[in-house]
């Protein structure tokens, strides 16, 4: 209806630069006033960013980890270490202990 024609992708188009991660967007939030309390004492002293930086920054830590966490396998850790000679070596050498221990004769 009306003048404007609505295209999919014409932002994109016309803001081909654009980086959502430099974008600012202005909300209305509700915080706990102890949490504003500490950003806006941490901002008060010298050479520190202001409270809302402070709170983006704590807020895009955490959504870094949760992207991690979540591009990564949960058992990452564990399939790293079958490509580790040294570890797989040092296995290999428990497992042989294990195995002797398990020959020899109980003392009566």
């Amino acid at each position: 209806p009306g003048k404007h024609k609505f295209v999919r992708g014409l932002f994109k188009q016309m803001h081909p630069d654009y980086e959502p991660k430099k974008a600012k967007v202005r909300i209305s939030m509700f915080l706990d006033a102890d949490v504003l309390a500490h950003f806006r004492t941490r901002a008060a002293q010298p050479h520190a960013a202001p409270y809302q930086t402070q709170i983006n920054s704590e807020l895009r830590t955490i959504m870094e980890r949760e992207a991690i966490a979540t591009t990564q396998p949960a058992n990452a850790d564990y399939l790293s270490l079958l490509d580790n000679t040294d570890f797989i070596a040092r296995l290999a050498e428990r497992l042989a202990q294990a195995q002797a221990r398990k020959r020899r004769p109980k003392a009566a």
